[in-house]
């Protein structure tokens, strides 16, 4: 567990070096986004169980039909690219891109493709795994997309 008040880089540091299994899903109903608090959005929430100020929220699509290349294998060609935050306690710490490919079933990082094939870091394969919520459909994502996971 986190001190009563880490910095920014202690948040993020716990966060790279807890298991991605730590990790829940939770569904929730706000305004958030300066939205009407009338007509509240359904998101999805991820709640740290170790550190349950630690959370992750899906904001809304930034691209709906979102299409490059390494997302053409999948069979089912629905994606769309979300931010996703992640919060101590109400303060957002950073952001990841996350797309919601072959009809939602995984969250894959927008990956390099300035090299022979697609690559993401470990870090930002840690995002994919937890949103994901399910490994192996995570690491069949990876597969599809022809996506390696390095440094």
């Amino acid at each position: 567990m986190l001190d009563q008040t880490p910095s920014r880089d202690e948040v993020l540091e716990y966060f790279h070096t807890r298991p991605w299994s730590e990790w829940r899903r939770h569904d929730a109903n706000s305004s958030y986004g300066g939205g009407d608090p009338n007509d509240p959005i359904h998101h999805p929430v991820w709640v740290n169980n170790s550190d349950v100020r630690i959370r992750i929220e899906q904001g809304r699509a930034a691209v709906k039909d979102f299409q490059e290349d390494w997302i053409d294998g999948f069979p089912n060609p629905d994606a769309t690219s979300y931010s996703f935050w992640l919060y101590l306690n109400d303060s957002p710490i950073t952001q990841r891109v996350l797309v919601g490919v072959d009809g939602h079933r995984a969250y894959l990082p927008v990956p390099d493709i300035s090299g022979d094939k697609p690559v993401i870091t470990p870090k930002k394969a840690k995002w994919g795994r937890i949103v994901t919520s399910d490994r192996e459909h995570f690491e069949r994502a990876l597969d599809y997309a022809d996506i390696v996971i390095e440094e």
